[in-house]
C-alpha cells in the first residue's frame, strides 16, 4: 500500500505500553464488553439502558447539559416530557457502548437480520456511474453500528477524532476492520479528501463544535450553533456528491436511512449549504430526539458577546 496514503487503521499493532496499570480498567471494561456481547441481543439492550440510567445519575454535569439542551430545543415539550427525552438519550448512549462489541465481534452474520437500509440502491448506482460520494452523517447514539453496517455494502472513509486513550484505540481500530472501514484522524484532511477520488464514499459528521475558528453558525432548532462547514469545502474542492445518511434504533434493530443525492449542491453559498446540512439533522432529531448524543455542550461556543448557555441558575 502506498504510505501517503495508508490510513491509521492499516498501521495498528500492538504495544507493550497497552499493559501498563494505568490501562488495567480499560482492559477490564474491554474484558466485560466483550462478555456482554455474547449474551442475546434483548439481553444487551436492558444491559445498556441499566448502564446508561446508572451514568444519568452519576454524571451530575452530563446530565446538566443534556437538560439545559433538551429544554433549549424543545421549549414546547412539558418538563416532563423533556425529561424523558433527556433519560432515554441517556439510555441510547449505554447500549450504544454495548453495541461497540457488536461491532468489533460479533459475526456479521448475526447482525445482519437486525439492519433494514433504505436507499442502498441509490447509492450503489452513483457509484457504479463513477460518482465521488460524501455522505452527511451525524452524532446520535447508534452511529459505530449503522455506519459500519453501510461499509459492508460499500467501503467507507470515515473521518474522526482519535480517542485520548490508545488501548481503546487500539481495540477499536482492530475491531472496526473487520468491516469495509478506513478512519481517518481529523486533522489528515489531505488524505481524506484523496480517498474521496478512490473507491466507497466518504462521511463526515458536521454537528461538532470546533469553535469560532472552524465553524460556521447555522440556526440548529432557532438556536445559533457552530456547525462545521467541510461538506460544501470537501465536495466542491472534489466534485463530490453528497447525501444523507442516518441510523435509528428500532424495536428489533436499526434503521438506516440513506437519502436521494442532493440537488443543487454545493452551491456557491457556504452559509446556504451550512445551513441545509444542519437542517437535515435536524429533521432527523426531531423525529427521534432521544437518539440524540445529548450529554454534551452543543450549544459551547456562542456568537460574540453572547454569554454560555450552560451555567447554573442560583437557586
Amino acid at each position: 500500500m502506498n504510505t501517503d496514503t495508508q490510513t491509521a487503521q492499516d498501521s495498528v499493532h500492538f504495544e507493550a505500553r497497552f499493559l501498563h496499570p494505568r490501562y488495567w480498567l480499560t482492559w477490564l471494561w474491554l474484558g466485560f464488553l466483550w462478555t456482554a456481547t455474547r449474551l442475546p441481543y434483548p439481553w444487551v439492550v436492558k444491559l445498556g439502558r441499566g448502564i446508561g440510567a446508572l451514568f444519568y445519575r452519576l454524571a451530575s454535569k452530563r446530565r446538566h447539559y443534556a437538560q439545559t439542551n433538551i429544554r433549549l430545543c424543545f421549549p414546547e415539550k412539558s418538563p416532563e416530557e423533556q425529561e424523558r427525552i433527556v433519560r432515554e438519550s441517556f439510555a441510547g448512549t449505554g447500549v450504544g457502548l454495548l453495541e461497540s462489541g457488536f461491532v468489533w465481534w460479533t459475526p456479521l452474520e448475526k447482525l445482519a437480520p437486525r439492519f433494514t437500509i433504505e436507499g442502498l440502491d441509490a447509492l450503489l448506482e452513483a457509484k457504479a456511474r463513477g460518482e465521488k460520494l460524501l455522505m452527511i452523517g451525524m452524532h446520535n447514539t447508534c452511529m459505530e453500528i449503522g455506519y459500519s453496517f453501510i461499509s459492508h455494502a460499500l467501503p467507507l472513509n470515515i473521518l474522526f477524532r482519535v480517542n485520548d486513550n490508545p488501548v481503546w484505540e487500539y481495540v477499536s481500530r482492530k475491531g472496526r476492520g473487520r468491516f469495509s472501514i478506513r478512519l481517518v484522524p481529523r486533522k489528515q484532511v489531505k488524505l481524506f479528501l484523496d480517498l474521496l477520488d478512490g473507491e466507497g464514499a466518504c462521511l463526515l459528521a458536521p454537528d461538532q463544535d470546533l469553535g469560532p475558528k472552524r465553524s460556521l453558525f447555522s440556526s440548529f432548532f432557532n438556536i445559533q450553533t457552530a456547525m462545521v462547514p467541510s461538506v460544501s469545502d470537501f465536495a466542491r474542492q472534489k466534485g463530490a456528491k453528497v447525501m444523507m445518511a442516518s441510523t435509528i434504533r428500532t424495536d428489533s434493530g436499526y434503521a438506516i436511512k440513506i437519502e436521494p443525492i442532493l440537488e443543487n449542491f454545493p452551491s456557491d453559498d457556504l452559509q446556504a449549504d451550512t445551513d441545509l446540512c444542519t437542517a437535515l439533522i435536524e429533521r432527523v432529531v426531531a423525529a427521534h430526539p432521544e437518539q440524540y448524543l445529548w450529554a454534551h455542550r452543543r450549544f459551547k461556543t456562542r456568537p460574540a458577546g453572547e454569554a454560555s448557555l450552560y451555567t447554573k441558575k442560583a437557586k
